[in-house]
């Protein structure tokens, strides 16, 4: 199927920077030294945290199915980086 080909072709480790770029974003926002006790700076921290969770779970996933599916894939993706 197109999806499995894809996901074996692109999906790479790399996409974790996505979920830490997130995270980090989430805690400077969460960390702001201004007028720290806003409610709108820890609602935008939390939706920021949640993106980066939902992220990281799909991430896990496609890493678990690539691994699954595409076994000596993904042990040259891991050992070559």
């Amino acid at each position: 199927s197109p999806t499995v080909s894809l996901l074996h072709r692109y999906f790479s480790w790399q996409w974790q920077a996505i979920v830490t770029a997130t995270a980090v974003t989430s805690s400077l926002v969460h960390l702001f030294p201004y007028n720290n006790d806003a409610l709108t700076l820890k609602i935008v921290a939390l939706i920021m945290f949640f993106i980066a969770l939902v992220i990281f779970v799909f991430n896990f996933v496609c890493i678990a199915i690539k691994a699954v599916l595409f076994p000596k894939v993904s042990v040259h993706d891991v050992v070559v980086g």
